[in-house]
């Protein structure tokens, strides 16, 4: 009886362990999830959860990640924790000596529809980098993560992005946005900029380092292009527009903006690396994105970078060139007018033009995907808003050919019409303001004063050399042929169409003036329709040129380009390309016979594109512009920088407390010791640039302060003091003089005699049943981590230390007084106790500190200053999103540096 009962409660024992066990492995991932992200939890859940497989550790991970992520899109615009997890789940792996894990987010998860992008990149000693694109699908938003939902793919990994000596570029291209002040427009350019570092293939880092190491160009000329390309506001995150500003400041530009020649080096520029793009499904007609007046030039750069990825999409998709060609023209030059709608009053605003104010803006199609802006303004105070319209278009993403704008401008004003000027304003779009006419403008100053029989006779010979080249009659006539999409098939055919509008006597003028339109009654269907293919042909060229080399240059259109373009547009309607081009070109040659008369090959005047003295003087007069716009934008920031850090000084009163403090304190003795374990692992530079700029300030003011850190963990310790002393070396304002004395302020050994100043955790503190007698400590809280990592105010701690170190000095002068001396301390409180309250009170607004408050932080007794010290814990100074904290990182570091 007794033997039957053991083995029925045995039985039963072993159903019920077995049950748990069970259940424990279905839910040991979605328990985990629901305890790690409760708000109420700072941390992940204990390791012991986590005792499975490899290959299930890396699901549970997948979870926790997406839960992340989903509870900041539920929450904040970013997701939060990104650090604090990547550093708790390294923490399980630390034991396993098999794996090393790292997990890297992208900083700005993708949403586009209904799904959500992120990645992961997993690590592992005998397999090479592998990373994964995480796909889940919006509709499981608000459930739990189920991996059912969740679509793992491998993708391609990068590789090393910089070498050793490539990394003065990123470190010179992070100081200057550093230096930018805060601000939408500096904001812009500061994300640029971090974009184009996080590019491998982003052309201007890759130009620059290239001209350093092919070309031989020293860095301190590509300093100063860095430089000129931060003053010119340029959005150099898009490649196309990038590379078009550095070539064109290499090419025609370097002697004014760079003190040195060149010209030569274009070649670097221009060779950029070719995509291998491949036909995508047909697309539906193309929305244009929503813009009004009120837009922000954020959402504009948003927008356009948005519409540029449509384009891409839609240029190498299978449907119709022509119909490619007229969405992408159509949806761009959309944009732009809406785009000049919202930016044309603010400038107005800001050079104080009235806003009810006459004036007309002409810009030319939008032709290809990386069409500059061609656009043309008539209005007041022409010049200055030029400058400035090019400057925001260009912070939008959007290069705006100044050369051009100023050379019309200038033309057009002294009157001077010919066919360059005149073809400029052909089939663009126009934007009236006010009482503006466009029609009266073009009347007054471009008909009134061109002449179009004297136009013809030097076009007309050069029609026909183009088509002499063109159909292989004589090739040697021109420098050039049919894989020069814009000089030869697209000109040729603006070139009849002028011929034409001069014949039946048609404006040869803007979209609304009904240019083809018109031309279409007077010609047969199949010519109409010759030319407008030509017109489609040589931007959907051009469309294809520019996305597969990233680049809007036809000098070098390869066979290997030309097949890439015959394999892409085989599926768009043309399935021979060669054969196609030698039609159209048949065709225009009997239009031209046709309307036109015996061909003539006369030599001609006409050089397209301001191919004469016109040119030198137009880049010369370019540079000037740009020099001046370089200029005042690096004063103007320097200037809202300076304000900036005054701002910074008079709100947290830090300079005050240490310039009162030197004063007591000057050639005393202070040991400050910071705990180690207050400096995250992935934050560590961050911060020991902080304490570098801290350490050197409170040096300049002459304090003998020496600095110890300590740290159970004696290789993390010497990592942080290593890092601390990197980050001194890197302080660009001093002398190697001041560098060496401040290092030596670095050191592992207490003075007997000095006033210990103790930074620690607030966890710590308490864990402590008391603290030395010569000891003022500063508790510094973990707080609710929960929204991102903790960033510590160690400039505040050193302020609170210096000013109970100044009260400490005076009272132990006291102590050595006679009765009928006036005590030191009252005054030293009586200075230092605004400053330090203003201080707490930006902190701990809740806190109400007083004098005796001050006087209680170095009471005798230490048990009372270990109380004060924990119950003015200071806490992170804000706990956003990663990016905030950055960027108050920054600040912190701008106020010390100004001192």
């Amino acid at each position: 009886m007794m033997i039957r009962y053991k083995n029925r409660h045995s039985i039963w024992l072993k159903t019920i362990i077995l049950s748990v066990v069970c259940l424990f492995s279905l839910n040991a991932h979605l328990w985990s999830l629901s305890r790690i992200c409760s708000p109420s939890r700072t941390a992940l859940a204990s390791q012991s959860i986590f005792n499975l497989s490899y290959a299930k550790r890396i699901n549970i991970e997948i979870g926790l990640i997406i839960e992340m992520i989903l509870k900041g899109f539920a929450g904040e615009p970013a997701y939060r924790s990104r650090i604090n997890i990547n550093t708790k789940i390294d923490e399980l792996y630390k034991e396993d000596k098999r794996f090393r894990k790292l997990l890297e987010l992208t900083s700005n998860p993708r949403k586009t529809g209904d799904i959500i992008e992120f990645h992961l990149r997993t690590i592992r000693p005998f397999y090479k980098k592998q990373e994964f694109k995480i796909i889940l699908k919006e509709s499981h938003l608000e459930g739990v993560f189920d991996k059912q939902n969740c679509q793992i793919e491998k993708i391609k990994s990068l590789e090393k992005m910089y070498t050793d000596e490539d990394l003065w570029l990123i470190e010179y291209i992070n100081k200057k946005n550093y230096e930018l002040p805060s601000g939408e427009k500096t904001d812009l350019i500061r994300d640029s900029w971090k974009k184009a570092i996080a590019d491998p293939r982003n052309p201007v880092i890759a130009s620059i380092l290239r001209l350093e190491k092919e070309g031989g160009i020293s860095r301190r000329i590509l300093k100063r292009l860095v430089d000129v390309l931060f003053g010119l506001s340029a959005d150099v995150s898009e490649k196309l527009t990038a590379s078009y500003h550095v070539s064109d400041i290499i090419k025609y530009m370097s002697r004014e903006l760079l003190g040195e020649n060149l010209s030569e080096f274009k070649r670097l520029i221009r060779d950029t690396d070719f995509n291998d793009i491949i036909p995508g499904p047909p697309l539906a007609v193309m929305e244009t994105p929503d813009t009004d007046h009120k837009e922000t030039l954020s959402e504009l750069r948003k927008q356009y970078h948005a519409l540029r990825k449509n384009h891409e999409e839609f240029i190498r998709s299978r449907n119709n060139f022509y119909f490619i060609y007229e969405e992408v023209s159509r949806t761009a030059n959309a944009f732009l007018k809406k785009a000049i709608e919202a930016l044309l009053p603010i400038v107005w605003k800001e050079l104080g033009v009235p806003l009810d104010s006459d004036a007309v803006v002409y810009f030319r199609e939008m032709k290809s995907f990386s069409s500059d802006v061609d656009a043309f303004y008539w209005g007041p105070k022409r010049l200055e808003v030029n400058i400035r319209i090019s400057e925001l278009l260009s912070m939008i993403g959007l290069k705006r050919d100044f050369f051009a704008a100023y050379l019309i401008t200038e033309e057009v004003e002294n009157k001077r019409i010919d066919f360059d000027i005149y073809h400029h304003f052909f089939n663009g779009e126009i934007l009236e303001i006010n009482n503006g006419s466009f029609k009266k403008f073009f009347a007054e100053h471009i008909e009134a004063n061109a002449n179009r029989d004297i136009m013809w006779q030097n076009v007309y010979p050069y029609l026909c050399r183009q088509l002499a080249v063109w159909n292989r009659t004589n090739p040697s006539l021109l420098p050039t042929d049919t894989r020069n999409f814009k000089k030869m098939l697209y000109r040729t055919a603006t070139n009849i169409i002028l011929g034409l509008c001069r014949k039946f006597d048609l404006p040869f003028g803007p979209r609304e003036l009904g240019t083809l339109a018109r031309l279409q009654k007077h010609l047969q269907p199949e010519e109409m329709r010759a030319i407008l293919d030509t017109l489609a042909l040589s931007s959907q060229e051009r469309n294809l040129y520019q996305v597969i080399t990233q680049r809007r240059w036809e000098d070098d259109v390869t066979d290997r380009v030309m097949s890439r373009i015959e394999t892409i547009i085989a599926c768009q309607g043309i399935a021979d390309l060669n054969k196609k081009i030698q039609e159209l070109g048949k065709k225009l040659e009997k239009i031209r016979g046709k309307y036109f008369g015996n061909p003539d090959f006369t030599e001609t005047i006409y050089l397209p594109l301001f191919a004469d003295e016109r040119s030198r003087k137009g880049w010369q007069a370019t540079a000037e512009i740009f020099k001046e716009i370089v200029k005042k934008n690096t004063n103007k920031r320097r200037k809202e920088f300076e304000r900036e850090i005054l701002e910074n000084i008079s709100l947290t009163g830090h300079l005050n407390v240490i310039n009162i403090a030197s004063e007591y304190l000057k050639d005393y003795p202070i040991d400050t010791i910071i705990n180690s374990s207050l400096f995250p692992e992935e934050d560590l530079e961050a911060n020991m640039k902080t304490w570098a700029y801290i350490i050197a300030l409170n040096n300049t003011y002459g304090l003998d302060v020496n600095y110890i850190f300590e740290s159970k963990n004696a290789s993390y310790n010497h990592k942080t003091e290593s890092m601390l002393l990197k980050q001194i070396e890197a302080i660009s304002l001093l002398k190697q003089s001041d560098k060496d004395k401040i290092k030596a302020r670095i050191t592992n050994s207490r003075r007997p005699e000095a006033i210990k100043i103790h930074i620690m955790e607030v966890e710590n503190l308490k864990k402590m049943h008391t603290i030395r007698q010569d000891t003022l400590p500063i508790a510094m809280s973990e707080g609710n981590t929960i929204d991102g990592i903790p960033l510590r105010d160690f400039v505040a701690a050193n302020s609170i230390g210096l000013a109970q170190a100044a009260c400490r000095k005076a009272q132990i002068e006291d102590s050595k007084k006679s009765n009928k001396e006036a005590p030191a301390l009252t005054q030293v409180i009586k200075n230092v106790f605004p400053k330090l309250r203003s201080i707490y009170k930006r902190l701990l607004p809740k806190e109400i500190i007083t004098e005796q408050t001050l006087l209680n932080m170095i009471h005798e007794n230490p048990i009372v200053r270990k109380n004060v010290a924990i119950s003015l814990a200071l806490l992170p100074i804000i706990r956003l999103t990663i990016n905030k904290l950055r960027n108050y990182h920054d600040r912190i570091q701008r106020l010390l540096r100004a001192a």
